[in-house]
């Protein structure tokens, strides 16, 4: 199998398989490599353990602290309520990146969202693979505003 990846842009990518040719932006690839490392990992069958998410939130993450606030609230537009909890989860120990996400929301989705995060996770911790797949539709959500011109990060 053809295997190729190479930057054609400051945050996107061109990777081939074989006849298949896709641009993935910096968020997409590393989402890429962190399943496929997971995947090989010795003993992991594939599974859920471990941190899969930890490389793509710290990318994401990275990413958001340069967003400016309209395309951080077109995001938390569009983004699935659950996404947000799980992203809110993740920042938690980064109170600038969490402050950033809170005042681009109105004041009735900040406390509705703080009281969800508190009750959502009150008895258990984030799963990796919840944390992944939440990044996961993060990112699409990303890709899908930048398609129709908003720019989010």
């Amino acid at each position: 199998m053809k295997i190729s990846v190479r930057r054609i842009g400051t945050e996107t990518f061109g990777v081939v398989l074989d006849d298949t040719q896709m641009v993935l932006n910096t968020v997409d690839l590393t989402l890429l490599v962190t399943e496929a490392t997971r995947a090989l990992r010795p003993g992991s069958g594939g599974g859920d353990e471990g941190q899969p998410a930890g490389g793509l939130a710290a990318e994401f993450a990275r990413r958001l602290r340069q967003a400016s606030d309209v395309g951080i609230q077109a995001l938390l537009r569009v983004a699935a309520e659950d996404d947000v909890l799980v992203l809110l989860k993740l920042c938690e120990r980064d109170r600038a990146l969490a402050d950033l996400l809170l005042r681009n929301m109105s004041e009735r989705s900040r406390k509705m969202l703080l009281e969800d995060l508190s009750f959502k996770f009150r008895d258990q911790a984030l799963a990796p693979a919840a944390a992944t797949a939440a990044l996961g539709r993060l990112a699409q959500m990303v890709r899908h505003l930048e398609e129709q011109g908003v720019k989010v990060f």
